[in-house]
């Protein structure tokens, strides 16, 4: 019978551990309980010491909040720290931010050590470079034991800071052995909403062009033959109509299986724009077809409030959207894949339904903490 099968992320973009926000979302956890996360993680967070003890602590940290059933998984923002540690020579430019990161311009202010790079797209570096990154990447949140009990799902899925996953990226990610791909995102929406608020201008920008149907000649790490071949209409999902775009379902690329970001992070929509999206998912249903949406947050900003819903915070967002639609089946990146091929191909029976979804009779209040935008 066909369904909307949702997928709840969320980026670790690297920034900060928050104590905030690994409290409300540990409070997440215990109002929602049978809500799988796919966690994309990006292990900055640690190498901002060499120090194995205090890695010890941050890893502890980030464990707190994650559940039996949720999904482990890399994200990558080519901070410098990072990059040092992978042995690769960090750039400053290109750069989705309007200045390089250091000190107060950025939202979150200064970092130890100035370390920065968010804003770099991963596809500026060369090929063996991505590689020695992933890598990296995956040691170090394996090596610190950042993971759950249910190793069978962690580290198949990828997801790239910005969404900014290119032909370079993509096959790299396939050469490291990853099986799935979250990074496609909604270009109509970042082209036609997320552009109007100018410190996320130049992100708008290059996911619309990454990820929608460019016909102008794109700079190398933003070229996407794949996408162009596979979602020839571009990736949809968000659009701020009331009669909206049908949501891009899973599809494979090459080697890759990819579960299209289309309901983006809370830091870029609010809840009349996730419904919009979400009832168009639920036309699809009644039409007889399934459908497939992902929606999240940051952890860098779980209880920032953003220009684009001034006053809630974005965690916030996701749990009255949730409360508002207990008919949703939740799966983790993995596992909608793994549905999606089952209902396919026939190749394996589909998942077998999770506990109903029950709305908590009270919701949590996320005080706002900060206004800003983590972009990416």
């Amino acid at each position: 019978m066909p369904a909307i099968y949702a997928t709840i992320t969320v980026d670790w973009d690297g920034v900060n551990l928050d104590q905030n926000n690994l409290h409300w979302m540990r409070m997440f956890n215990r109002f929602f309980p049978g809500v799988p996360i796919t966690h994309f993680i990006c292990p900055a967070y640690l190498t901002r010491t060499i120090l194995a003890a205090e890695r010890v602590l941050l890893a502890a940290e980030i464990n707190s909040v994650i559940k039996n059933i949720d999904e482990v998984s890399l994200h990558i923002h080519c901070w410098y720290s990072l990059l040092a540690e992978a042995q690769v020579p960090s750039v400053a430019t290109p750069t989705f931010y309007h200045n390089d990161e250091i000190g107060p311009t950025a939202p979150w202010g200064a970092l130890p050590n100035g370390d920065a790079g968010h804003g770099v797209p991963l596809g500026y570096y060369s090929a063996p470079q991505i590689g020695q990154i992933l890598q990296t990447g995956k040691r170090l949140l394996q090596g610190n034991q950042i993971t759950n009990a249910n190793a069978d799902n962690a580290f198949l899925s990828f997801r790239c800071g910005g969404w900014l996953a290119g032909d370079k990226v993509l096959r790299a990610v396939r050469r490291e052995g990853y099986l799935y791909e979250a990074s496609g995102a909604p270009a109509l929406y970042f082209s036609n909403i997320v552009w109007r608020e100018p410190e996320s201008r130049k992100l708008a920008e290059w996911v619309s062009s990454m990820w929608g149907c460019y016909q102008v000649p794109l700079p190398t790490y933003l070229e996407n033959t794949w996408q162009q071949q596979f979602y020839p209409a571009g990736i949809a999902g968000l659009y701020p109509q009331s009669v909206a775009t049908t949501p891009s379902n899973p599809k494979a690329m090459n080697g890759l299986l990819q579960v299209p970001d289309t309901g983006a992070l809370a830091d870029y929509v609010d809840e009349t724009s996730l419904q919009t999206y979400i009832d168009a998912a639920r036309a699809e249903v009644q039409a007889g077809r399934d459908a497939f949406i992902s929606m999240g947050w940051h952890e860098d900003s779980a209880s920032w409030e953003s220009p684009f819903h001034p006053g809630i915070a974005n965690l916030q967002v996701i749990i009255n959207t949730l409360a508002n639609n207990n008919n949703l089946h939740f799966l983790t990146v993995s596992e909608s894949i793994q549905q999606w091929l089952a209902l396919h191909t026939q190749a394996a029976p589909p998942l077998p339904p999770r506990l109903p979804f029950v709305v908590p009779e009270k919701l949590p209040a996320i005080p706002v903490t900060k206004r800003g935008l983590i972009l990416g």
